[in-house]
C-alpha cells in the first residue's frame, strides 16, 4: 500500500493507539540500528535472504532507499542519480540487480511515474527508461506503486496512467468500478521489463479503465500474476462513492491477459498478498478503517484467478502487510482492539491462513510492512508517529 491513502486509513489508528500496555509485549520484535530521524517514514520492505534486505523511505521532500547486507545490523542509503518524491516498490533479481518504482511531482505538482534500478545492490540507482505511451497528458498524472522482479529478469509494475474516457468494468454481480477521484483520466497500467528493470513497455489491463490503486503484484510463475488492490465503486451524481478491495490476475495465454477478478463483498481494501508457491496466495486487509474496521484474510488455490474468504485473526481491525516464508508459514502485520484503543500486532500462522496467533509490538505506534526470507528473519517497518512521520525499522522471526 502506498503512503498517500495509508496516511488517511491508519491516521484513526495511531490516535488510538496511545501509549502501549507494558503487559502487552512479547519481546521477539526489537528496533534495528537504522536511522530513525523525525520526518521520515519508511514503506515496505523486500528481502533475498537473511542478509541481503532493501527499505524504502520518504521525508518531506524527497525519497530514498535503505540497504543491508548483513541483517540489519548495519544500514547505508543509496544514491539517486535524480531525486525522487515517493518509492512504493522495490523487487530484486539478485543480490546487484533491483528495481524500483514510485512517483515523482512534475510542473504544478502533477505525479510523474519514476522506475529506478540499480546493479551495484542499492549503492547508485540510476533511472529507467519508460515507455513513451506511460507519460503525463493533459489533466493526467501517472505513478508507479508496485513491482515485482523474477531471477529471470523479467519484471511487472502497476501504477496510474492516462486513460480513455472512462466506461463501467464489470467485476461481478452487483459490482462495477470506473476509476477514482479522477474520473476519466486515469487507468490502471501493467508495465513489463525484460532486463530486471532497466527499461520498460507497457500494456494497459482493460481497454477504457480500471479502478484506482494496485497495491502489490507478484507472479508466481512465468506466465502468471496476481494483484491486489482498491477502487471505487460507480457514483450516481450527488451520492457518495464506495470504496471496494480489488484484485487482478495476468494469463499469458489469455486473449485478455490481465483481468479483473472478484473477491468476496464487504472488502474494503485488499492491501498485501504473498504467494509462497504457483497455486496458494493469501492476501489481506480490512473491511473498513482502523477504527471501524475488521481483519480481511483472503485465500486463492490457483495462483490468485479466484479468491475465497478465512477466518481473520480474532480482534483485528486491519491487517496491512503479509509475507509467507512457505505454504504454512506467514507472518502478517496489523492491528487489534477495540474502537477506544487498537494495538500494533503482528500475526502468525502455521497452518496457511486457517488459524492465526497474536503477538503486540511494544516498540511502535503502528506497524506497516513486513517481509520473512525465512523462519528465522523477519524484517517490518512501523512508526512511533504519523504527523510527524518517525519510522523505525524492526527485526524478528516467524
Amino acid at each position: 500500500m502506498t503512503w498517500r491513502l495509508r496516511m488517511v486509513i491508519l491516521v484513526s489508528f495511531l490516535v488510538m493507539a496511545g501509549a502501549i500496555p507494558t503487559g502487552a509485549a512479547t519481546g521477539i520484535w526489537r528496533p534495528m540500528n537504522a536511522p530513525s530521524p523525525v520526518g521520515r517514514g519508511y514503506g515496505m520492505p523486500t528481502c533475498l535472504d537473511g542478509n541481503h534486505c532493501w527499505v524504502s523511505y520518504a521525508s518531506k521532500n524527497s525519497a530514498g532507499i535503505l540497504v543491508t547486507v548483513d541483517g540489519g545490523r548495519r544500514w547505508f542509503a543509496g544514491h539517486f542519480a535524480t531525486p525522487v518524491f515517493e518509492i512504493d516498490g522495490i523487487s530484486c533479481v539478485s543480490i546487484n540487480e533491483c528495481a524500483a518504482v514510485g512517483f515523482d511531482l512534475g510542473a504544478q505538482g502533477m505525479l510523474r511515474a519514476v522506475a529506478l534500478h540499480t546493479s551495484d545492490g542499492g549503492r547508485q540507482w540510476s533511472l529507467a527508461t519508460l515507455p513513451p505511451t506511460y507519460v503525463p497528458s493533459a489533466g493526467s498524472p501517472t505513478s508507479l506503486d508496485t513491482v515485482n522482479c523474477r531471477s529471470s529478469g523479467d519484471c511487472v509494475a502497476m501504477g496510474a496512467g492516462p486513460s480513455p474516457p472512462a466506461q463501467p468494468v464489470n467485476c461481478g454481480t452487483g459490482c462495477s468500478y470506473v476509476p477514482g477521484p479522477t474520473s476519466g483520466t486515469v487507468a490502471l497500467w501493467a508495465l513489463t521489463s525484460t532486463d530486471g528493470g532497466t527499461t520498460w513497455s507497457s500494456e494497459s489491463i482493460v481497454e477504457n479503465s480500471m479502478p484506482d490503486e494496485a497495491y502489490q503484484v507478484t507472479c508466481p510463475t512465468a506466465t502468471t500474476c496476481a494483484g491486489v488492490g482498491f477502487g471505487f465503486s460507480s457514483c450516481p451524481p450527488g451520492q457518495k462513492c464506495t470504496a471496494h478491495g480489488l484484485a487482478f490476475y495476468y494469463d499469458a495465454a489469455a486473449t485478455t491477459p490481465w483481468s479483473l477478478v472478484s473477491v468476496p463483498t464487504g472488502i474494503f481494501s485488499v492491501d498485501s498478498l504473498s504467494c509462497p508457491t504457483t497455486t496458494l496466495c493469501l492476501a489481506v486487509g480490512s473491511t473498513g478503517d482502523a477504527e471501524s474496521g475488521h481483519g480481511v484474510v483472503l485465500r486463492s488455490l490457483n495462483g490468485g484467478s479466484s479468491w475465497q474468504r478465512l477466518r481473520a485473526p480474532n480482534g483485528s481491525n486491519a491487517i496491512h502487510s503479509i509475507s509467507c516464508v512457505n505454504a504454512r508459514v506467514c507472518v502478517a502485520a496489523g492491528g487489534m482492539g477495540t474502537s477506544s484503543y487498537v494495538r500494533p500486532t503482528m500475526f502468525l500462522t502455521t497452518n496457511g491462513g486457517v488459524t492465526w496467533r497474536d503477538e503486540a509490538v511494544p516498540a511502535v505506534g503502528f506497524t506497516n510492512d513486513v517481509a520473512c526470507p525465512d523462519v528465522h528473519f523477519c524484517v517490518m517497518t512501523g512508526s512511533l508517529s504519523i504527523y510527524p512521520a518517525h519510522g523505525l525499522i524492526l527485526g524478528g522471526y516467524a
